[in-house]
């Protein structure tokens, strides 16, 4: 132990500024001096493998850019930070690429990025820029030959693979001596090379519009013969912003089969963009997809840190929303009128807008796919339920599968409310916006009821008995595995409704896989066993604080952290009607009215469902796609009311909170399981420094203490480790409770600014490990580390 100044500051993601240390990659992966904590910085969420040479995506194809305020904000700390009102974007549903910007040499995405991005399908540029005379000398280093240009590019190639992202947008905004253009071609050739090797099937270098082949700094605002060669070297070509209404049909026509490589540049700040960005971005989707051409979208974070009008909400979260729905609803239609020639009608009744090969929809999730609704973001931390801490938080690392909150039409059913849903159901046609404020159903991220994380998500309403409305969180369009797979949620349902949980499955080999959710309107009833829906029925208690029923094969248990765990199941096919969007709330706008009604809430109670092939087989053939995922509400009779009067009851209040989902892999006989401990692990530093109080307070008279963890991740791997610290008391004292220090996403942890009792002979570091389907090992048998503090 080292008794020295303060140490082992907390790690942070950086750029690159100089050609020297870009070049420093060249030789070693990575040099020690620029990043001795490349292990902790670098993205832990992979994407799914793909073979080489697989297109992500094929046809049109939608990217976000980052640039939000020149980068490497509170989103840098790569452990998380304190700001739970930083940016955090949460609408990756339509997305291909993300692109982190900043106007450094070489902009290294951090890892919080890299896996909420991965999380969601979505791969992850990295961005080199020269701008300016500074530029034009880093230039003149880079491509001053082919020998250096080849090294520029391996540099880069080994920071991908070594941080854990995919690609590259090539961005030269400065004049380049005409003499070294053949050099800046080869360097894009071979990075572009060496990328599918180091991503293979995910890769993408992307040039931007900017230097000509001539070395003049002149923005072409199209594909011309002075930026074509740039575009053939590599992967894509972004064209800048400024394009007029004939120019994607004039693309479309000198790119032929390579239509959706060009990416028609959208700035959403307006500025001399096609259609005038902000709110009116999907203009510049609607042109761009007309001619089969992909769009990028610079500068996202507009709604966060823009001037959005006088008319704009007030909670910039309020804007985002209302933004990405214009964005999603423009690329959605787009899609489905660019393939409306091939369109048909699926036997659900959905208009088949996307079934043409261009635009069919592909894998964006994984197995297991868990989500606790969080956007990476909290005023507190929770874990199974128990608050762990109550300091405001920021870790896109934590950011979990964001819900779509796609809200299907509302009918009415006079049968039974148990067991499977039967028979056509019609579609009322209700509109997302008025469903969101007038409807009899809203949903919205709250962080006032939390079992996991920051927040979970909200739905309250009024329904009528027999009223129904099914609310869409996932789109996965994933291939299920042929023993089955395990469901778990954590719910809380107050008031006169029931709620399942229903997985809209597809036979892979069928027309039904080419369909999105929301692709269209319509409605009618399954005429083939191509689709199914299988309902999960949760048999809640009828109380707070009650034991559920034993029913329907149903077993309940109390746990000794207040969750009560209860197993049913209830599936069967059935159909499918039509979609439409709900925006998301904006939590703080609520917090009174929410927080109150959570406190009479409930406990949480966790349902387990094990589905086998013979459930799975209700979709028809071998290959089963999961398709989408949603809760179903209907309303009953309320306690004390009449009974079997249907429609002739008026509407009862409800209010239901999802904590948790969990699909993942497994045959019935194997219910899920926590991961086992982490191995090896160390105390690879540990610093006192005199007295003083903590970051987090404490007493001022304690020494402080800093100290690096180092570990490997069990079998399985984790989806994060919670790392806990307890001191032991000097001869005679009972050692302290262990204390929450955070999460780790890598194998690696800094702590700092703890403050160390008076008479704390020594420090236990303690690591649980989280499965990445959502469960953590019991904390008495996590894997801990003791450090003597005397001597």
């Amino acid at each position: 132990m080292q008794s020295a100044k303060m140490g082992f500051a907390a790690p942070e993601a950086r750029p690159l500024d100089t050609p020297a240390q870009l070049l420093a990659w060249a030789a070693s992966c990575p040099p020690e001096e620029l990043d001795p904590l490349h292990g902790i910085c670098r993205g832990s969420q992979a994407l799914p493998p793909r073979r080489q040479g697989a297109c992500p995506a094929p046809g049109p194809r939608l990217l976000a850019c980052h640039d939000m305020a020149g980068g490497y904000g509170e989103d840098r700390l790569v452990q998380g930070g304190t700001d739970p009102d930083f940016y955090v974007l949460r609408r990756w549903a339509c997305l291909d690429t993300f692109v982190y910007f900043s106007h450094r040499l070489v902009t290294i995405p951090p890892p919080g990025w890299i896996n909420a991005a991965h999380v969601h399908g979505v791969r992850v540029l990295g961005t080199l820029i020269t701008e300016w005379q500074a530029g034009a000398a880093a230039c003149a280093q880079l491509f001053g030959g082919a020998e250096a240009a080849e090294a520029a590019a391996e540099a880069l190639a080994r920071i991908a693979a070594c941080y854990g992202f995919e690609g590259w947008l090539v961005n030269i905004e400065n004049e380049v001596a005409p003499g070294r253009i053949p050099n800046m071609l080869h360097f894009l050739r071979v990075l572009t090379e060496r990328m599918r090797e180091v991503a293979p099937g995910w890769s993408q270098v992307i040039w931007y519009d900017a230097v000509t082949t001539e070395g003049k700094l002149e923005w072409q605002n199209s594909l011309t013969p002075l930026n074509r060669p740039f575009f053939d070297a590599c992967d894509a070509l972004w064209v800048n912003y400024p394009w007029k209404d004939g120019t994607p049909a004039a693309v479309k026509q000198a790119t032929g089969e390579r239509a959706a490589d060009v990416y028609m540049g959208v700035d959403c700040f307006g500025r001399g963009t096609y259609g005038g960005g902000g709110f009116s971005c999907g203009e510049a989707l609607r042109a761009s997809l007309e001619q089969g051409l992909s769009a990028a979208l610079f500068a996202v974070g507009w709604p966060y840190e823009g001037d959005c009008g006088p008319d704009a909400p007030a909670c910039w979260r309020r804007r985002d929303d209302l933004f990405w729905a214009g964005i999603e609803q423009a690329w959605r239609q787009g899609l489905c009128s660019s393939s409306s020639s091939t369109a048909g009608t699926g036997s659900s009744g959905r208009s088949r807008g996307a079934a043409a090969a261009s635009v069919q929809p592909r894998p964006r999730l994984q197995l297991p796919l868990c989500s606790n609704s969080s956007p990476g973001s909290g005023r507190a931390f929770f874990q199974a339920g128990r608050m762990v801490s109550d300091r405001p938080w920021y870790n896109l690392s934590c950011q979990a599968a964001q819900p779509s909150l796609l809200v299907e039409a509302l009918s009415e059913h006079s049968g039974s409310s148990s067991g499977i849903a039967g028979g056509g159901e019609s579609s009322s046609g209700v509109d997302a916006t008025a469903a969101q404020i007038d409807g009899p159903v809203q949903a919205g991220v709250s962080e006032e009821r939390v079992f996991s994380g920051g927040s979970s998500l909200r739905l309250s309403g009024a329904l009528r008995p027999g009223q129904r409305a099914t609310l869409w969180l996932f789109e996965p369009w994933l291939e299920l595995p042929a023993e089955g797979v395990w469901v778990r949620l954590t719910a809380s349902l107050a008031g006169s409704a029931q709620l399942r949980l229903a997985l809209h499955l597809a036979a892979a080999d069928s027309t039904a896989a080419a369909g999105g959710m929301a692709a269209g309107s319509g409605s009618g009833t399954a005429q083939a066993t191509d689709e199914a829906l299988i309902l999960l029925t949760p048999l809640f208690s009828a109380a707070a604080g009650g034991e559920a029923a034993d029913a329907a094969g149903g077993a309940a248990a109390r746990g000794s952290s207040g969750v009560r765990t209860t197993v049913s199941l209830s599936a069967g096919p059935s159909n499918c009607t039509a979609v439409h969007t709900a925006q998301t709330g904006c939590s703080s706008a609520a917090s009174a009215p929410a927080a109150a009604a959570a406190a009479g809430m409930p406990d949480w109670q966790t349902f387990q469902f094990g589905l086998g092939p013979d459930v799975l087989a209700a979709a028809g053939s071998p290959g089963v796609l999961l398709a989408g995922v949603g809760l179903r509400l209907e309303g009953i009779a309320p306690a004390g009311g009449a009974q079997g009067s249907g429609g002739n009851c008026g509407p009862s209040a409800f209010e239901a909170y999802l904590g948790e989902l969990c699909i993942e892999a497994g045959s019935p006989g194997s219910p899920p399981a926590a991961p086992g401990s982490v191995g090896g692990l160390r105390c690879e530093g540990l610093q006192l420094s005199g007295s003083g109080a903590g970051s987090d307070g404490g007493d001022p008279s304690s020494a402080m203490l800093a100290a690096r963890l180092g570990w490997q991740a069990p079998a399985g791997g984790t989806r994060r480790c919670h790392v806990w610290c307890g001191f032991d008391g000097a001869a005679g004292q009972a050692a302290a409770e262990p204390r929450w220090l955070g999460v780790a996403c890598a194998n690696g942890f800094c702590a700092s600014g703890m403050p160390v009792p008076a008479a704390a002979t020594a420090v236990t570091f303690i690591v649980q490990a989280e499965g990445r389907n959502g469960l953590a090992q019991e904390l008495a048998a996590a894997a801990c580390v003791t450090v003597s503090l005397e001597g």
